[in-house]
């Protein structure tokens, strides 16, 4: 028969094992603290220091990973100079690679490991105005500016891309989460932001615009201008002609806006508020808000409105829940 355990030997018992428990426990922490700390504490090494000259160079393409990326154009150059500094920590195992394909130089920042250790640095270019540009980065961000190509891809995953002064039939400027701004810019420009902030300014061309959440800033645009918006906010000042405009959630304003006869509205709820220097009575209207209101210069209905001025081109908007107003 087995003997139960006494008041005192419980006692005994309860304070022997468990803190072998706790110092095995504490042994493992302390383990990973210095682990940790090591990895923190290990010093930065100069894993790429790189400055090369390439002739007849006409496109360059960037992977750029976590490093910043950066294009500047120089009408007074002819060939392209790269200068790029990788520093890291050895468990990083990262470093920089080159090579030419034809008239396109590529540059890349190569992970040949799982890369936990530390990095730092730059891929910096210079060369021609004349260049296509594909330029992309993870957590980095990308620049450039003064070019002008076949085509202008500038992305980002988290990060910032900047556009100044480019030229393209298309410019792509996109970015997952961060903020995309644009100045000075020629041609179609297609710009996307899942989440964040768009900023552009003096397009020459037609834009299309869309984020997901965040906000978008557009400013002296002459061009068509399509956007789309599934929560935020749009502000436009100085648009040529709009295109259309789709709204899930939020507000869309805008001042010095002209209409067209691509123009058309359609918002889930929201408010749409557009100053037009258009004429209002050179469009036909064929508006419906559902339990909102629209109001399209001194006329205004709940409900729905349509107005009929003889023009071959019709306005037409639905906003369910909310306020569309086109007022001079």
């Amino acid at each position: 028969m087995k003997t139960l355990p006494t008041k005192q030997e419980k006692k005994i018992w309860y304070f022997r094992f468990p803190f072998k428990k706790i110092g095995a426990a504490r042994s493992s922490l302390a383990l990973l603290l210095l682990i940790l700390t090591s990895c923190m504490d290990a010093q930065l090494e100069t894993v790429a220091d790189i400055e090369e000259h390439f002739e007849n160079i006409t496109s360059i393409e960037v992977e750029a990973g976590s490093l910043p990326a950066q294009y500047l154009g120089d009408p007074s150059l002819s060939r392209v100079t790269l200068q790029a500094l990788l520093r890291s920590t050895a468990n990083a195992q990262k470093t920089i690679s080159y090579r030419v394909e034809g008239e396109t130089l590529i540059v890349r920042l190569e992970n040949n490991g799982l890369g936990f250790g530390r990095s730092e640095g730059h891929i910096h270019l210079t060369g021609p105005r004349h260049m296509s540009l594909q330029m992309h980065a993870g957590s980095g961000s990308v620049q450039a500016e003064n070019a002008s190509g076949d085509r202008i891809d500038l992305e980002v995953n988290s990060g910032r891309v900047f556009a100044k002064n480019l030229e393209a039939p298309v410019s792509y400027l996109t970015a997952s989460s961060g903020a995309v701004v644009g100045e000075s810019l020629k041609g179609t420009t297609v710009a996307t932001v899942s989440s964040g902030k768009l900023s552009l300014t003096q397009l020459d061309g037609d834009l299309q615009a869309e984020t997901s959440s965040g906000a978008m800033d557009l400013k002296r645009i002459n061009g068509l201008v399509h956007v789309n918006l599934s929560s935020g906010k749009i502000d436009m000042d100085g648009v040529q002609a709009l295109g259309s405009v789709h709204l899930s959630s939020g507000k869309v304003s805008g001042s010095n806006v002209g209409l067209s006869e691509h123009t058309s509205f359609k918002a889930s709820s929201g408010t749409i508020t557009v100053q037009t220097y258009s004429d209002l009575g050179a469009f036909n209207y064929d508006i419906h808000t559902g339990s909102g209101r629209a109001r399209i210069g001194e006329s205004q209905s709940s409900g729905s409105l349509v107005i009929r001025n003889g023009s071959p081109y019709t306005i037409r908007g639905e906003v369910n829940s909310g306020t569309l107003t086109l007022v001079n």
